[in-house]
């Protein structure tokens, strides 16, 4: 969803990091390129 909203004029790197986490949870690190598969 976050990347069909992406602007038509914007350039370059869209999402430089990507953290998931449940509420009260760490965050965990995906990488924005390795997320697409």
């Amino acid at each position: 969803a976050v990347i069909k909203a992406k602007p038509a004029a914007a350039k370059g790197q869209y999402l430089r990091s990507v953290v998931v986490s449940t509420t009260m949870g760490p965050g965990i690190k995906v990488n924005p390129l390795k997320a697409k598969e």
